[in-house]
């Protein structure tokens, strides 16, 4: 039984394009079958909805995690634990107007690697894209998974909450929101990251072994 039909490498990056739109993290249009990139009016509008978003879940966060300060007896123990977690949710709301920014450059990048692996092909060189596509599947749901296990935990299991002190460093539902989100940003980030960098090293791995 074959996997999901896959016409070249950008294909197989799909899954995790799907997610990072649904989730709020990328905000430019693919268009996979033509290879080209815009940027629509639902877009846009995607991207302010987003802006404001964050920008009111990262507030509620440095909020409720000031709990943190009194976490412990030593004062500069817990200032370096809510400075930690202050700049983490910071840099985190940030990364979705990084993408904003360089979604074009984004998508060339990717054509870049797909054009190399076009290239590569007459000379011998051929990679699996189904099984591609399959792996990035299964990365992008296991990246993402944590971000849906702390809405499922608080939403269907609060007496387990409760007992692990949750309430007092997250006491309501837009603080847990809010680490929800920056699980699920992180986890879009670094899926990109990680299969980026390994589809990289993959075609200079491909790469020396043809030439040699």
């Amino acid at each position: 039984m074959r996997w999901f039909k896959v016409n070249g490498l950008l294909d197989t990056l799909r899954p995790v394009y799907l997610a990072s739109n649904i989730l709020l993290v990328n905000f430019t249009s693919y268009n996979f079958a033509t290879r080209t990139v815009h940027r629509t009016l639902f877009d846009l509008t995607r991207f302010v909805f987003t802006l404001l978003l964050d920008v009111f879940l990262t507030w509620r966060a440095i909020q409720a995690c000031q709990a943190f300060l009194k976490g412990t007896e030593s004062m500069l123990i817990n200032a370096g634990l809510y400075g930690s977690i202050v700049l983490n949710f910071l840099l985190t709301s940030s990364i979705p107007l990084w993408n904003s920014l360089n979604g074009t450059a984004i998508f060339e990048m990717f054509q870049g690697i797909e054009a190399c692996n076009d290239e590569l092909q007459p000379l011998g060189v051929w990679i699996d894209l189904q099984k591609r596509h399959l792996a990035f599947t299964v990365y992008a749901v296991l990246s993402t998974s944590n971000g849906f296990f702390v809405l499922i935990i608080n939403w269907f299991f609060p007496s387990v909450v409760e007992k692990i002190t949750v309430p007092d460093m997250f006491p309501d539902g837009w603080a847990i929101l809010a680490l929800s989100r920056t699980n699920f940003i992180s986890g879009i980030s670094s899926c990109y990251s990680t299969l980026t960098l390994l589809a990289i090293r993959k075609y200079f791995n491909l790469l020396n072994q043809t030439v040699a």
